[in-house]
Parts: C-alpha cells; sequence; structure tokens
C-alpha cells in the first residue's frame, strides 16, 4: 500500500519493506504482539530535473524517479482490547491548544518555543508524553494530561527544519494505551550573526545629583558621552553599584585580570568624584556571575594509570552569558543545567599534564549580580597540587563538591545547608570562608544571615524582613592529611603536610537568596521534601562504564505547587519529569568517566502565593568503576546492598571514618533502600 504526502515542490511516497498494514483495522486477540515496521521514504520532483555530481557526470530525474530515500523503522505493538475506542474514553485524545498534525511552527534562533499538549481520557490512567525531536527537547509536565515541551534552537539550527512528533500514554487494567501519532515541524530561519561585546569599566564621576534619586539621568548622561566618543548609539549601560574610591581602570571582560587589564581610560571621561562599576553590554542583556567550584582530580585510567584532570563549574544568569564569557574554546565547555530567567551553570574540564607542581591563581571575572553584602567583582580560584604524595605515590585529589548556583531560605526559617564533602585520598575536609589575605576573593564579606561551621555545613537563622535579598557566599574547601606526608615535585624537592597543613583547596561560590516568610516551616508542607525511593543526603553510588542509572527523586508539598528540580552534576546527566513532584536523572557514564567520583545535588521548587521556594539540599556521589572498592563489600566494617563481584552498580553502607576499613576513602554515606540497576 502506498501513501502520498504533499511537500512543496515534491511528491514523497512511503512503501514498506517488510509486510505492515497502514490501516489499522479491528484484529482478533490472536494478531496481539510486536511488530517490526520497515518503512522507506523517498522523495520526487515536481518536474524533470537535473542533478551534477562533483567530477561533472550529471543525472536526470524524472517525477517518477527518486531523489533520494529515509529509512523509517519501529516496533509497532498491537495491545489487549479495550471496551470502547471513542478517544477519551480508554485511548487518550488530544485537547486545543495542541497543535494539529502536521502543524508547521516557526521559531528563533536563542528564542524558547513552547508546545503545548493537552489530553484527557476519562476512563484510563494518564501516564506521561513521549516524542521524538531534537536532543535538547525538554517535557514539562504541568498537572494530569497537561504537558509542555519546550526547545531554544541554537546558531547550529538556524537554516533548519525539525520534526517533532509525539504520543502521550494511558492506563488501563496494566495495559500501556497510546493516543493517536500527531507530529509537528519546527522551522528555524538563519539568523545573521550578532556581535555581542560585554565590558566592564570603572570610572569617576563628578556630580552634584544623587546617585539614589538621579541614576536613570546618570546613566544617560554616561552613555550620550561615550556614543559621542564612537560607540554605536544601541549600547546599554547599567549602574551596578558603588564602591570606595579607586584608580581607574577598563578591560574585556573576557580577558580580565588584574594583570592583563593595566590602569588605562581611554575615554578620559568628564564625569567623575564617585568610582562606579558599569557594565556595558552591545546586546542590551545585564550579565550576572553566580559563582565558580574548581576541582583538580586524579583519576584511575582502565589500563591501570593515572590521569590528572581539572573541573571547573561556572555560573551566569544565562547561558548566553555563560558562552560568551566561559565557554572558549567551546569544545572544552558544556551546559550543565539551565533554570530559564535566572542562572546557567557550566562545566570545564582539562587534562593535566603531569607537572609535580603546585598552581595556584587567582583572576578576576565578570561582576556578581546584585547583593545586600556588596561583593562586586568575581574571582576565579585555582589551585592544583600535583606533587607526588608520600603516602599514596601519585599526585593529590582535591575536595570535590558541588551545588545549586542559586539557594532559597525564607526569612522565618531555620535552615541548614549540608554540603557534600567528598575526598577520594580519605583525608580532613574543613570548609571557612574565602579570605582576601589569600587573594581568594576581590571583596570577602560573608553573609551576615550565614553561620559556616568547619565541617561544611551552613546555618540559617530566622530573621527580619528587611535582611530578605540576595547574598553571596564565597567559600573554600580544604583537605588535610591523616598523618604527616611528603610532597615531592619535578625537582626532587620536599615538602612536608602534617595534620595541621591543607593540601589543596576548592573553592565553592553561590548566592543565597532568603525569600518572604512562609506561614509554615515544616518541610512537606509549603517547602518541598523529599520521599522515598528518593536517595538519603551524601548516598554513595557505584556504576560502571555505559551502564545507565536511574535516580528516582520524590518529593511532596501539601500547600504548595511543585514547580520543578534542579540539579548539578555530568554534563551528561538527563533530567526527566515523571509526574508531580516526580524527577528520575539519568547517567550513562562514559570511558572519561571510568575511575572519577562525581558529585550530584539536587533542589526541589514549588510555588506559593507568588514566590518560589526550595526544598532541602540533596547530595550524592556516583563513582564509576573503581574495581578495589568491591573490598569494601568484605570487610568486617561494611556491608553492602546489591552486591555482586561479577557487577558494579552497588552501593556500600555501614561505612566508618577511617579510610582503610573499606580500601576506599569517604565520609559517613549510607543508604539501605535504593538499589540502581544492575
Amino acid at each position: 500500500m502506498e501513501t502520498e504526502l504533499d511537500a512543496g515542490l515534491e511528491m514523497m511516497r512511503c512503501w514498506s519493506v517488510t509486510p505492515a498494514h497502514h490501516r489499522l483495522s479491528s484484529a482478533s486477540h490472536h494478531r496481539e504482539g510486536v511488530y517490526a515496521v520497515q518503512v522507506v521514504m523517498e522523495d520526487f520532483p515536481s518536474q524533470t530535473i537535473t542533478l551534477t555530481h562533483s567530477n561533472g557526470s550529471q543525472e536526470v530525474k524524472t517525477p517518477s524517479s527518486a531523489i533520494s530515500k529515509i529509512p523509517i523503522q519501529f516496533g509497532f505493538n498491537v495491545v489487549p482490547a479495550v471496551p470502547s475506542c471513542t478517544l477519551g474514553l480508554y485511548v487518550p485524545a488530544f485537547l486545543p491548544p495542541t497543535p494539529q498534525h502536521r502543524t508547521q511552527i516557526n521559531a528563533t534562533v536563542n528564542q524558547t518555543v513552547e508546545i503545548p499538549i493537552i489530553t484527557e481520557a476519562t476512563e484510563s490512567t494518564l501516564m506521561s508524553i513521549q516524542f521524538s525531536g531534537p536532543y535538547n527537547v525538554k517535557k514539562i509536565t504541568s498537572g494530569p494530561g497537561q504537558y509542555t515541551l519546550r526547545w531554544t534552537p541554537s546558531d547550529l539550527e538556524g537554516g533548519q527544519s525539525h520534526p517533532i512528533c509525539f504520543v502521550v500514554q494511558a492506563n488501563y487494567t496494566s495495559v500501556v494505551l497510546h493516543s493517536e501519532f500527531r507530529c509537528v515541524v519546527v522551522t528555524v530561519p538563519i539568523v545573521p550573526p550578532t556581535l555581542h561585546f560585554l565590558y566592564f569599566l570603572k570610572m569617576k564621576i563628578s556630580t552634584t545629583m544623587s546617585l539614589e534619586n538621579n541614576k536613570d539621568v546618570i546613566e544617560k548622561l554616561i552613555k550620550d558621552e561615550l556614543i559621542k566618543r564612537g560607540l554605536p548609539s544601541h549600547i546599554g549601560v547599567h549602574l551596578r553599584s558603588n564602591a570606595s574610591v579607586k584608580q581607574v581602570s577598563w578591560c574585556f571582560s573576557s580577558l580580565c585580570s588584574r594583570s592583563l587589564c593595566g590602569d588605562t581610560d581611554p575615554f578620559n571621561m568628564l564625569l567623575s568624584v564617585l568610582l562606579l562599576l558599569l557594565m556595558m553590554l552591545v546586546s542590551g542583556t545585564q550579565a550576572g556571575f553566580l559563582g565558580q567550584i574548581f576541582s583538580c582530580i586524579v583519576r584511575e585510567t582502565q589500563g591501570g594509570g593515572n590521569e590528572d584532570i581539572s573541573q571547573e563549574k561556572l555560573s551566569y544568569s544565562s547561558c548566553q552569558e555563560s558562552s560568551f564569557l566561559s565557554c572558549h574554546p567551546a569544545s572544552s565547555c558544556y551546559f550543565i543545567e539551565e533554570n530559564i530567567g535566572e542562572w546557567c551553570q557550566s562545566e570545564r574540564i582539562n587534562n593535566l599534564s603531569n607537572s609535580l607542581t603546585l598552581t595556584n591563581t587567582t583572576l578576576s571575572t565578570s561582576n556578581w549580580v546584585d547583593n545586600i553584602n556588596n561583593i562586586t567583582v568575581g574571582t576565579e580560584v585555582f589551585y592544583c597540587e600535583q606533587r607526588n604524595r608520600s603516602d599514596i605515590g601519585k599526585a593529590n585529589t582535591a575536595p570535590q563538591t558541588t551545588i545549586i548556583p542559586v539557594v532559597r531560605v525564607p526569612s522565618n526559617c531555620q535552615k541548614n545547608i549540608n554540603l557534600l564533602a567528598f575526598d577520594s585520598n580519605g583525608d580532613e575536609i574543613k570548609c571557612r570562608y574565602a579570605s582576601s589575605f589569600l587573594s581568594e576573593c576581590d571583596t570577602c564579606t560573608p553573609p551576615s544571615v550565614l553561620n559556616l561551621s568547619s565541617s561544611c555545613s551552613l546555618s540559617f537563622s530566622p530573621t527580619i524582613t528587611s535582611a530578605e535579598g540576595s547574598y553571596v557566599v564565597q567559600m573554600i574547601m580544604e583537605d588535610f592529611p591523616r598523618q604527616t606526608i611528603i610532597l615531592t615535585d619535578a625537582f626532587g624537592v620536599p615538602t612536608t603536610k602534617t595534620t595541621s597543613d591543607f593540601i589543596s583547596k576548592t573553592p565553592i561560590q553561590f548566592l543565597l537568596k532568603v525569600v518572604p516568610a512562609v506561614p509554615s516551616c515544616t518541610n512537606g508542607v509549603i517547602l518541598p521534601t523529599f520521599l522515598p525511593p528518593t536517595p538519603d543526603h551524601q548516598t554513595q553510588i557505584f556504576g560502571t562504564v555505559n551502564q545507565t542509572l536511574q535516580i528516582p527523586i520524590r518529593a511532596e508539598a501539601t500547600r504548595s505547587v511543585i514547580t520543578g528540580l534542579l540539579f548539578s552534576g555530568p554534563h551528561t546527566m538527563v533530567k526527566s519529569p515523571a509526574g508531580p513532584g516526580n524527577y528520575n536523572l539519568t547517567w550513562t557514564p562514559s570511558d572519561t568517566d571510568y575511575g572519577w567520583s562525581q558529585p550530584i545535588c539536587v533542589i526541589v521548587q514549588a510555588n506559593f502565593s507568588g514566590s518560589v521556594y526550595h526544598s532541602d539540599l540533596r547530595c550524592l556521589l556516583v563513582t564509576v568503576n573503581i574495581v578495589h572498592r568491591h573490598n569494601c563489600c568484605t570487610s568486617n566494617h561494611c556491608s553492602c546492598t546489591n552486591y555482586n563481584p561479577t557487577k558494579f552498580n552497588f552501593i556500600c553502607t555501614n561505612y566508618k571514618d577511617n579510610p582503610t576499613q573499606c580500601n576506599y576513602s569517604s565520609h559517613t554515606y549510607s543508604h539501605n533502600n535504593y538499589s540502581p540497576p544492575s
């Protein structure tokens, strides 16, 4: 049987490679089961054309000659009969504003397009939506039978059309039923490239006007002066914050450091008395830095050797800013997660030569978003200890952790933010605030609303309404040896480290938002609470290369509306909703993840009376294919869930603080209920 699809100037025909029913009629239950469908789609010219090959030879194609072909293969499952075939009863039916089949949608590069999908099935239970489309399409569940497919085309998709097909599935007496098959085509036109330039300037401005009351007027005067001196008229100027008087300087943000910028004022501005940090964006978008996490890691390779790696996570107020400011070269930068309109976290991973040296560098980066503790200039700290340790015969691995770039706490609730603190060498981990004396920050004022313990726990106590707002948190996590060790560099020079000397340090930076008070501070009422089988905080999970791990996250809030899951983890991790308050994190470690422990942190957010609230921070660790960890399951001090000596996905529990007891290093990670797939 042949079907025809009108496709502009060409005709498309489909034909079956193997017997298949193009129109399904009622069948007896003997025909239930799975069928393989293999179809070829071809295009035919509407008039005779000539194709010219690279060698100059030509080929004539008539309206009866196929130009190209697309193979289409899928499984077709005939399931048990339902009491009624009327759509909307047992079989889900689509409702407006769901686009009609074959609708063409026009999109724009870097602008999000949303496809609403609404369904109903009165006699069965709607389960989820399944779709096929571009790899970065995200599906969002907003209620039973209510879904949104969200896609932001990049420059790479310009000039292309992308098919997106979907079905909604429902459950009736344990039988999974599908809606009709519906498809749309999203066309992305080619957009001429737009150059985005971001500058940071420090200037003196003399004026009798009030900075508080005449901010717009001052910004206009500055903009007019810059345009007069040759800048394009569509620039945007934004006054970020006041600062103490310093020498005037300017530099490009993407190259900015104290050693690179110098002290130059190319504009010779006429207005000056107060030093102001100004931000100009030709694109008109306000940039905002939201923190850094950096650590140097030694991972075991599958060949039995070691490899030194640096891992840096950077957060900005959007992925466009992150791409421009931190993703150079793009090949080493990967996006992890974006909370649209608030933050985007990316990751840079670099292989390091085994230099047997200590690297300690600090660079100024772009400006923090506005905050109450008046932190202006962001600082990137790079501390990498690659000298050989006498106790393990290789370089040190810095403490590992991660954090959601923005963490929210209600102003009237007692809250603890317990950071994940993991050290693969079994060292003791301590935390402190960053120090200006050690050049770990430009301005280092810690948040007045937080208390930081050396055990890496941040404590927030109820505060007054006037203290609500954003606070920059700049911390350092350090590792200390449990016995005296020697570090040896490439020239054989030894350095002694005692138990009171730190070995390396990991910077942790994020934004704390103190949000309006809630009627109840009890988790699970307005603030989401985690439910089983969500892994406990600081669970350690073991996985293997090329085997998929699925981590279930369940949460509830009886008086607020759960709106999403936020996570920080490997950039190849995929988040998928499975119903209100139900999510799955899926990760398939690749060869490059072998011998590496990856921290993962999650937060569930909810909406109440127009404000966004967060659950507690929950973190876990996934360690990939370290074979000697099997000893933890044969030790007298430890026990394992799901242990099999020929498999890699299992969990060690009842771990004691002494790292020699289980032949792998960690703090106390225990979780007895959750078992990842074998």
